[in-house]
């Protein structure tokens, strides 16, 4: 178990006209450690589910996919149910989530991770709806990476590029912030920000992209040996250019096809061998208002 990733479990039930809708198995972290599985490293995931037929179904797509499920554990509350509301790139949803078998994890001890595990991944509507304990929970972690909504909700009244100062100041060695139809960002101590273009793909959904994307880039640093504060910190800027890329095109993949349903690796690394597209990634700060002077190493 290389990975391992802990959070909500939950059916996205997506709208598909006037009060009807189609159940998914979903929930952030869970959509992540299946693209995580499907693009070819072990993880293994960490929750409650429960024993209603929703928890049966979420269990059985865990382990349909090889995601380890050692330490997930079961419970007769209910299951956590999303609705989604597609408005054109973006998604509404509105949670189910009080007394739900995934909302009353807390067991006693807590899990022992192997020792082979290199990365944890936690975060989503587990973290966002503890607004005040996310900005401690961002400062403990090496790696963030968010969308520009959840950049901008979580800055509140702040100006974004000071939250991104303060954030990279005493937290994270990388802040990766996605943004649609418009790519993505990575923000760096000491250095300034890289920018990857998304692809250009007929959009069936959006649900789950950047769980994919999270997914990818995951595997990506794995991939690379990068798997440490330290070896993060000194990915060059080609190389985070080969990273978001790689994530940027998984995350296109699953936009082809409605619910969250990540590429697998062989269908990534076709896609990739076809787009055929010129290195888009590139030294930007044009959309996000950047302090150049602080994330700029100086001469």
């Amino acid at each position: 178990m290389k990975v391992a990733l802990a959070g909500e479990a939950l059916i996205d039930f997506t709208s598909v006209g006037d009060l009807r809708f189609q159940g998914y198995c979903g929930g952030s972290p869970l959509n992540t450690a299946i693209a995580v599985a499907r693009l070819g490293q072990q993880c293994g995931y960490i929750t409650q589910l429960s024993t209603d037929l929703f928890g049966e179904r979420l269990r059985r797509h865990l382990e349909d996919n090889g995601v380890d499920t050692r330490f997930v554990l079961s419970h007769p509350a209910p299951t956590s149910l999303a609705f989604v509301d597609r408005d054109g790139e973006a998604n509404r949803y509105q949670f189910l989530l009080q007394g739900t078998a995934d909302s009353l994890y807390a067991p006693t001890p807590l899990p022992v991770l192997p020792s082979e595990t290199a990365i944890l991944l936690f975060g989503s509507v587990s973290l966002l709806v503890y607004r005040e304990r996310c900005q401690s929970w961002i400062r403990a972690s090496h790696i963030v990476k968010m969308s520009d909504d959840d950049l901008a909700y979580l800055s509140g009244a702040s100006d974004v590029a000071e939250t991104i100062d303060e954030w990279l100041e005493d937290g994270p060695v990388a802040l990766i912030v996605t943004s649609g139809s418009d790519g993505a960002r990575v923000f760096r101590r000491g250095e300034a920000p890289v920018h990857a273009r998304s692809f250009q793909v007929p959009i069936a959904d959006t649900i789950g992209a950047g769980d994919t994307f999270s997914a990818a880039t995951i595997v990506a640093l794995l991939e690379r040996g990068s798997a440490t504060p330290q070896a993060v910190s000194s990915l060059s800027t080609p190389e985070w250019t080969d990273v978001l890329r790689f994530a940027a095109a998984a995350a296109a993949l699953n936009c082809t096809r409605s619910g969250a349903d990540p590429p697998t690796r062989r269908e990534l690394r076709d896609f990739l061998d076809s787009a055929r597209v010129p290195n888009h990634a590139q030294l930007a700060s044009d959309d996000l208002p950047v302090r150049q002077g602080r994330h700029q190493r100086r001469k």
